[in-house]
């Protein structure tokens, strides 16, 4: 099958090349594994399931949120792409117009600044997209905001940004869609884009693996509160998905792109379109009974353990930090320029 811009996956044509670098990279050395998805193109649902609703997709110009846009839009919805940077929304736009060109679908794209950490400038884009695409049906609560720096660095900036990016936006974003919904007895799917160390926690990341927690909880807290109303309230993680969006500090941690395949036990890392598929299946009618579930996308990594620990090493030295002191207090820690993204 030909590839569909499929923007939001690698950029590469299989997991085991490009960014893995590692020695056991490349088809012939990768172990046995899970198998390979369907191409770029294929759908999990379908076609014509979202054909007449609208879709919104926080941070859905770049990574993961573009990959979850160009899915609905194969499938027939309208997407509006929320996000405060102007070249994201571009490319989300961009992204989403060509899939629906490609696959002849009905669709539209819409593209609205938004701040999701100002519940008005939320209201005022849900109004735009309402106006341009019609009443909203899904809600993709995708974008947020992460980096790298161990807690004693962290600057009181860097913990509240992302806090309120990653937390109070999507409580935000889920609070005014319901409040369309329920007065006009319509029914809705909302899916929070969680990270599997909101039950683990996450060395090096307090501020966002804090924030992801309360993603989790707050997901099962709506899901029960909605459902009387018909509004359906679910988390999907992501697991080790590579795509050419990663932020500089992400990108940036020592090792990140060494070895990717060997460090999951599927024997590969995940394509953003696996994710994508996922999103579809659970706002789908499909998945009418699924309600408060957190579905996993990570070939089953977050469960993994060793029978021995290996050595432990502490955050300071996986990041390459030096001993703490060594720099001016309240220096680091404070959200870099290409580190929080929406």
């Amino acid at each position: 099958m030909k590839p569909i811009i499929d923007l939001g996956s690698p950029t590469v044509t299989s997991p085991s090349s490009g960014p893995d670098s590692g020695p056991d990279s490349g088809p012939d050395s990768r172990r046995a594994g899970l198998p390979l998805p369907p191409d770029p193109g294929a759908a999990a649902l379908p076609a014509g399931s979202y054909d007449g609703s609208v879709v919104i997709v926080t941070g859905g110009g770049t990574g993961l949120g573009k990959a979850i846009a160009i899915e609905f839009a194969r499938l027939g919805a309208s997407v509006g792409i929320l996000s405060r940077k102007d070249e994201h929304r571009a490319a989300g736009v961009a992204a989403v117009e060509s899939v629906i060109r490609e696959s002849r679908t009905g669709g539209r794209a819409w593209a609205v600044p938004c701040d999701i950490r100002d519940p008005e400038s939320i209201s005022v884009a849900f109004d735009s997209v309402e106006s341009e695409l019609g009443a909203i049906d899904v809600l993709i609560n995708n974008a947020a905001g992460n980096f790298p720096v161990p807690a004693e660095d962290m600057s009181p900036n860097a913990w509240r940004t992302v806090v309120d990016i990653v937390l109070n936006g999507t409580f935000y974003c889920s609070r005014e869609l319901a409040r369309r919904l329920i007065p006009d007895g319509r029914d809705g799917a909302i899916v929070n884009v969680g990270a599997s160390y909101a039950w683990t926690g996450g060395p090096g990341f307090a501020h966002s693996a804090a924030a992801k927690a309360g993603v989790k909880n707050m997901t099962e807290t709506l899901a029960v509160e909605w459902a009387p109303y018909g509004i359906r309230v679910n988390g999907l993680v992501p697991g080790l998905m590579p795509h050419e969006d990663e932020t500089a500090a992400i990108a940036a941690v020592p090792g990140k792109h060494v070895g990717q395949d060997s460090r999951v036990p599927a024997g590969r890392v995940g394509f953003p379109r696996e994710l994508a598929w996922a999103a579809t299946y659970l706002c789908s009618p499909f998945a009418s009974y699924i309600s408060g579930h957190s579905l996993v996308v990570d070939g089953a990594n977050w469960q993994r353990r060793h029978t021995v620990m290996p050595p432990f090493t502490p955050i300071r030295e996986q990041l390459g930090r030096p001993p703490f002191g060594e720099s001016a207090p309240g220096t680091v820690g404070t959200p870099p320029a290409k580190g929080v993204s929406s």
